[in-house]
Protein backbone atom coordinates (compact mmCIF):
# COMPACT_ATOMS: atom_id res chain seq x y z
CA UNK A 1 0.00 0.00 0.00
CA UNK A 2 1.12 3.31 -0.97
CA UNK A 3 0.98 6.18 1.44
CA UNK A 4 0.37 9.26 -0.47
CA UNK A 5 3.45 11.79 0.31
CA UNK A 6 1.15 14.65 2.19
CA UNK A 7 -0.61 11.76 4.73
CA UNK A 8 -1.31 13.58 7.99
CA UNK A 9 0.71 11.99 10.48
CA UNK A 10 3.74 10.95 8.08
CA UNK A 11 6.58 12.61 7.46
CA UNK A 12 7.09 14.54 4.06
CA UNK A 13 9.65 13.12 1.81
CA UNK A 14 11.81 14.93 -0.35
CA UNK A 15 11.10 13.80 -4.20
CA UNK A 16 13.39 11.09 -5.42
CA UNK A 17 13.52 12.31 -9.21
CA UNK A 18 15.40 14.92 -10.86
CA UNK A 19 13.57 17.64 -12.04
CA UNK A 20 12.96 17.53 -16.13
CA UNK A 21 15.22 14.42 -16.25
CA UNK A 22 14.22 11.76 -18.76
CA UNK A 23 14.55 8.58 -17.08
CA UNK A 24 13.71 6.87 -20.31
CA UNK A 25 16.99 7.87 -21.93
CA UNK A 26 20.14 5.04 -21.87
CA UNK A 27 21.98 6.08 -18.82
CA UNK A 28 23.99 4.48 -15.73
CA UNK A 29 21.76 4.51 -12.28
CA UNK A 30 23.55 3.76 -8.87
CA UNK A 31 20.60 2.67 -6.69
CA UNK A 32 21.36 2.21 -2.51
CA UNK A 33 18.54 -0.19 -0.56
CA UNK A 34 18.40 0.13 2.93
CA UNK A 35 16.63 -2.21 5.50
CA UNK A 36 14.41 -0.44 7.95
CA UNK A 37 16.17 -0.26 11.02
CA UNK A 38 19.27 -1.78 9.02
CA UNK A 39 17.82 -5.44 9.68
CA UNK A 40 20.26 -7.94 7.90
CA UNK A 41 18.22 -9.68 5.64
CA UNK A 42 19.02 -8.26 2.20
CA UNK A 43 22.18 -10.79 2.10
CA UNK A 44 19.69 -13.88 2.44
CA UNK A 45 17.06 -12.28 -0.33
CA UNK A 46 19.56 -10.19 -2.73
CA UNK A 47 20.73 -13.47 -5.01
CA UNK A 48 16.87 -14.64 -5.85
CA UNK A 49 16.01 -10.61 -6.58
CA UNK A 50 19.13 -10.53 -8.94
CA UNK A 51 18.04 -13.88 -10.61
CA UNK A 52 14.86 -13.00 -10.89
CA UNK A 53 15.54 -9.67 -12.57
CA UNK A 54 18.08 -11.52 -14.86
CA UNK A 55 15.47 -14.25 -15.87
CA UNK A 56 12.95 -12.21 -16.91
CA UNK A 57 14.92 -9.84 -18.21
CA UNK A 58 16.80 -12.61 -20.26
CA UNK A 59 13.09 -13.62 -21.24
CA UNK A 60 11.80 -9.88 -22.77
CA UNK A 61 15.22 -9.42 -24.69
CA UNK A 62 15.34 -12.86 -25.89
CA UNK A 63 11.65 -12.13 -27.33
CA UNK A 64 12.93 -9.18 -28.76
CA UNK A 65 15.79 -10.83 -30.47
CA UNK A 66 13.71 -13.19 -31.68
CA UNK A 67 16.03 -15.64 -30.17
CA UNK A 68 15.05 -19.22 -26.86
CA UNK A 69 17.11 -19.03 -24.14
CA UNK A 70 20.47 -16.85 -25.93
CA UNK A 71 22.77 -15.71 -23.14
CA UNK A 72 21.96 -12.36 -22.19
CA UNK A 73 23.82 -11.91 -18.25
CA UNK A 74 26.80 -13.26 -17.03
CA UNK A 75 26.44 -16.42 -14.68
CA UNK A 76 27.22 -14.59 -11.64
CA UNK A 77 27.05 -11.30 -10.73
CA UNK A 78 29.21 -8.26 -8.54
CA UNK A 79 28.24 -6.53 -5.69
CA UNK A 80 30.12 -3.90 -3.79
CA UNK A 81 29.44 -2.41 -0.13
CA UNK A 82 30.68 1.38 -0.09
CA UNK A 83 32.51 1.45 3.27
CA UNK A 84 33.87 5.13 3.39
CA UNK A 85 33.95 8.44 1.80
CA UNK A 86 36.74 7.51 -0.27
CA UNK A 87 34.91 4.32 -1.76
CA UNK A 88 31.62 6.56 -2.16
CA UNK A 89 33.43 8.89 -4.55
CA UNK A 90 35.32 6.33 -6.82
CA UNK A 91 31.80 4.43 -7.23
Amino acid sequence: MMIPASTPGFPKRKPNRIKNFDYNQNSAYFITVCTHKRNPILSTIVGNIVGWYKYQTSKQINLLWGTIGEAVFQRSYYDHVIRNQQDYDET
